[in-house]
């Protein structure tokens, strides 16, 4: 499990594009390869805009990996909430990072 935040000072007073909120989730998962998208879909966490994203990658070793990201934004910060895991073990730590998901909020 992984929670990020980049922040850059500027103020943004409008959403994210989606296509900014998937341009970061590829940026988040640069050097696994090959990806298999299994699901994508714009959420909201809190009340800022999100990107949702669910892959199946093969890591470094050629093991298959299971990777849910979420992509958030508010005015001057994104932030990254990533769960990986082998692909037999996802299901047994989903449950814990979808409740760190939906406690998220920006400051």
């Amino acid at each position: 499990m992984l929670a990020h935040a980049t922040c850059d000072g500027r103020r943004v007073d409008h959403p994210a594009p989606a296509e900014d909120l998937a341009r970061r989730t590829r940026e988040l998962l640069a050097g696994l390869t090959p990806r298999l998208l299994i699901e994508q879909g714009l959420a909201r966490v809190g009340d800022r805009p999100a990107l949702r994203t669910l892959f199946e990658a093969r890591s470094p070793a050629g093991s298959s990996v299971w990777l849910e990201v979420w992509v958030i934004e508010d005015q001057s910060c994104v932030y990254d909430l990533v769960l990986g895991a082998p692909s037999g073990a996802f299901a047994d730590h989903r449950a814990e990072f979808l409740g760190l998901v939906e406690s998220f909020r920006s400051p």
